[in-house]
């Protein structure tokens, strides 16, 4: 919103803020050639053309005050060639005050006036937007001060011939015989408001859009609109102007200076030539009048040819249509020969569909079998540990022991889990791929000391052949975890189907540069015990396990290869199997990645210390919210925790700013998600709203999900189940930020 909306409550496009814009300009250059421009208000030279510039700053904005600031400017300089003028004018004129330079930068104190009436302007009305008298007194004495202040303090530096000193500038516009200056200037800033203001400006602009809007309806520019606004003004400054030549002549030519006296000619000039333009404007506004009667009437007789023209079209459309349903006719016993094809056809793809539902229910029975089995299995095992350490709770060693074999179980149910839900969105094409900057031999680094610990724990030895020194082009953009999450996949599947003293090797190679983009080709071959001929035309459907007891210490769902393969389809690659029973298998992974630029330097990770720290914590489940707030406290944050998102919006507005350095919100929650709750403190209207940190701490664990919550207006996203590590190190880059 505009700040003349803002003032006025009037709609105020683009081109209507130029078209003000242009008129104080207009007025400026009118005002500059005639008496209205210097018009001073006592005893320090400030002028109706300062006050055209604060006008500018009160009601369009800081550019704006700048641009007729600037046209103040180079009327001034012009103005000030004019013979007779004093020496104190002489100086702003670059030729006539033989110190070029030192006029550019006297007059520069006027654009300076400018940006800082706007600068004002904005400001106080931001902060006292409902006492708008009140920003304009304010906002009108200092811009007065400032616009007076430098000029004097220009001339006591760049022309010190004129007597004027440094600290006459800066004393000056503080002494008592200068009230004047200000009450005059504050009271005609008000009066340029309360005309504004009235409803019978606003019925003028309101007209004169509905005005335009009708012509530009019928096919025609509003151009004399604009005309008639600009007569109208020309026809009433002349008029004035000529009034205030009249009165001079009354009161007699005592005071006024040669410069007046030729401003006196150019007045007269100026009124001739207005009152001819607006003769002209007027004789242009019946010429569009009847232009646009004539073309209606026009578009009317093309109108009623054109509906004669549609009509034999309709009748020609017809006959072709008649001719069109004769051939329709004698096609039909055809199409009916051909639809008892494609119905038998039908019956059999019927049929093949119904064998391979059969086939499905009976894979996902399967698998609903060994899910239940690899579940129930660890929870089997954490409520024994739990139940022992119940019994021996005094027995430390044995504690740490059991904490850790449950930790082990609790990431085997999340993984089965993750492979659930990430199979699930696959197959729905809900999957959002990021696309981050990647240093691909780190990744795959990470991806072997994952698998080699996998490898050594069951006796499998892993090996990786590069044909060059780590990759060709380490940096790339790609979604890392989901490249990560394919490898882990296929190695997972080589280890699982190995045996003690096997082997898993990779062989990369770089297939070549096109388009930025860099295509790299993995030869992963095991040992183990390989697939049949028949399996591996169903390796990559879910619930597939060619030998369904097949169990090692990584248990799984029989949806890996599944997974590896839509995520390659959907990163635009390839994966292709081979294997012989008893022998083996090879896994051919082809991926193409876009090409970054060089390493960027590392950010410095700095300690997670959120000692200190108050923090708004959102949870509505109690045990979350309890574990939560335990873990946060030993880590020396204080928490004020709440159960849903309407108490957290209202626990924050009831706060004063500062009360919290953060806030921890879960998504899902009663009464208000969490993303509203994040909306609706990022639309307060406070200053800490704006800015405070606020971190996502859900189940939603997806990428969509975390992009969701930054749409929001969030600051970080921390999936459920909590990593402690991760929760401090986010939440100090967040304060810390």
């Amino acid at each position: 919103m505009t700040r003349f909306e803002q003032l006025y409550g009037i709609p105020l496009a683009k081109r209507r803020r130029m078209e003000i814009l242009i008129a104080l300009m207009a007025l400026e250059i009118i005002f500059a050639f005639s008496y209205l421009g210097f018009i001073i208000i006592p005893p320090i030279s400030i002028t109706t053309m300062h006050l055209l510039v604060m006008i500018a700053a009160m009601i369009l904005g800081t550019r704006e005050s700048v641009a007729v600031s600037l046209v103040f400017a180079l009327t001034s300089m012009w103005q000030a060639g004019v013979s007779g003028v004093q020496y104190s004018d002489l100086i702003f004129s670059p030729i006539q005050s033989g110190e070029p330079l030192n006029s550019l930068l006297l007059n520069s104190a006027r654009l300076i006036g400018g940006f800082a009436a706007g600068e004002l302007f904005k400001l106080c009305f931001a902060r006292k937007r409902k006492h708008v008298y009140l920003c304009i007194a304010l906002t009108t004495l200092a811009a007065t001060w400032i616009f007076g202040t430098l000029t004097y303090l220009f001339m006591a530096l760049l022309f010190p011939q004129t007597g004027v000193t440094v600290s006459m500038a800066l004393m000056a516009w503080i002494e008592p015989s200068n009230l004047a200056v200000y009450v005059l200037t504050v009271l005609a800033m008000m009066l340029v408001h309360f005309a504004l203001s009235q409803n019978g400006v606003k019925r003028y602009m309101t007209a004169v859009a509905g005005l335009e809007g009708h012509f530009k309806s019928k096919g025609l520019h509003a151009y004399y609109g604009y005309g008639m606004i600009v007569a109208a003004t020309a026809l009433c400054v002349t008029v004035m102007m000529h009034l205030i030549d009249r009165l001079k002549i009354v009161l007699g030519q005592k005071g006024y200076t040669a410069a007046f006296a030729i401003r006196s000619r150019e007045s007269q000039i100026l009124f001739q030539f207005f009152c001819a333009f607006s003769g002209i404007l007027l004789l242009l506004y019946v010429t569009v009048r009847w232009i646009g009667e004539y073309h209606a009437a026009k578009s009317i007789s093309l109108q009623k040819q054109t509906d004669a023209l549609e009509k034999l079209k309709a009748e020609q459309i017809l006959n072709r249509k008649l001719q069109e349903q004769n051939a329709m006719l004698e096609s039909q016993q055809q199409q009916l020969r051909e639809a008892a094809a494609r119905a038998e056809a039908a019956q059999r793809e019927s049929q093949r569909l119904a064998d391979e539902a059969r086939a499905a229910n009976a894979a996902k029975t399967n698998f609903l079998a060994r899910v239940t089995h690899d579940i129930r299995t660890p929870l089997n095992g954490i409520f024994g540990l739990l139940k022992i350490n119940e019994m021996h709770s005094d027995d430390a060693e044995l504690l740490r022991s059991n904490h850790e074999k449950m930790m082990v179980s609790a990431k085997h149910l999340l993984s089965l889990i993750n492979d659930m839900l990430q199979m699930s969105k696959l197959e729905d094409g809900e999957y959002v791929l990021s696309r981050e900057w990647v240093d691909l031999n780190e990744l795959l680094r990470d991806v072997l000391t994952i698998v080699s610990q996998r490898a050594a724990e069951v006796g499998v030895t892993m090996t990786y052949d590069r044909n060059a020194d780590w990759v060709v082009y380490p940096y790339i953009y790609a979604s890392p975890l989901h490249v990560r999450q394919l490898f882990l996949n296929i190695y997972g599947n080589c280890i699982k189907y190995n045996h003690v003293g096997g082997r898993v090797d990779t062989v990369l190679d770089c297939m070549g540069v096109e388009n930025g983009k860099v295509t790299y080709r993995w030869t992963i071959s095991d040992t183990g015990v390989g697939m049949s001929e028949e399996f591996l035309q169903h390796i990559f459907e879910p619930f597939a396990q060619e030998n369904s007891d097949a169990r090692s210490v990584y248990q799984g769902t029989g949806l890996g290869m599944a997974i590896a393969k839509s995520l390659a389809d959907k990163m635009g690659g390839d994966i292709r199997v081979t294997s012989e029973k008893g022998k083996g298998s090879v896994f051919v992974v082809t991926l193409a990645f876009e090409i970054a630029e060089e390493k960027r330097s590392e950010e410095t990770s700095a300690a997670a210390d959120i000692a200190g720290l108050r923090l708004l914590l959102a949870e509505d489940n109690e045990l979350n919210a309890e574990i939560a707030e335990r873990l946060l406290s030993d880590e020396g944050a204080r928490i004020v925790v709440v159960r849903d998102g309407q108490k957290a919006v209202e626990t924050f507005r009831d706060q004063p700013p500062g009360t919290f350095d953060a806030i921890l919100m879960d998504v899902m929650m009663p009464v208000m998600d969490g993303l509203s709750a994040t909306r609706a403190i990022r639309e307060m209207d406070r200053p800490d709203a704006k800015t405070i940190p606020i971190i996502a701490m859900t189940a939603s664990a997806f990428e969509e999900d975390a992009q969701r919550c930054m749409k929001a207006g969030m600051n970080a996203h921390i999936p459920k189940p909590l990593q402690m590590e991760r929760v401090l190190t986010t939440i100090a880059k967040c304060c810390r930020h």
